[in-house]
């Protein structure tokens, strides 16, 4: 189950594909959906872990094994492409989008951002 899971998940790239090319039966899908339904909230490894009836440290284990990332730099690249997403498509502050995708600013975020995507949320505005 894991090498076809990685095979679905990464992109051509080796990087990990967004959320919607997870095969709908995968183990993880439950992980998947609380994260998606909580980005905004801070997520602990317990939490994650308790989803599935898992200890933390197999938990972090499985998910790195299943999806390419440790749990936390999921949750972060999660959060890096909810960001874009609403940049692009709406017009909110760029702080409220911070808060609303679970960066603890909006300094964070625009770190994050120019980390993970090579510019920053007011360049993507920009176009």
């Amino acid at each position: 189950m894991g090498l076809g899971l990685l095979r679905a998940v990464r992109s051509r790239s080796g990087h990990v594909a967004s959320l919607s090319r997870v095969k709908p039966g995968c183990a993880m899908r439950p992980v998947l959906d609380f994260i998606e339904d909580r980005i905004s909230d801070p997520l602990r490894l317990t939490d994650l872990a308790r989803t599935i009836d898992m200890s933390p440290f197999h938990f972090t284990r499985v998910f790195k094994t299943e999806i390419g990332l440790s749990p936390s730099k999921y949750l972060a690249r999660r959060r890096v492409e909810r960001a874009r997403d609403l940049i692009q498509e709406s017009s909110l502050p760029l702080a409220e989008i911070a808060f609303r995708t679970g960066f603890s600013s909006q300094s964070h975020m625009t770190n994050r951002m120019k980390a993970e995507l090579g510019f920053t949320p007011g360049e993507l505005r920009k176009g």
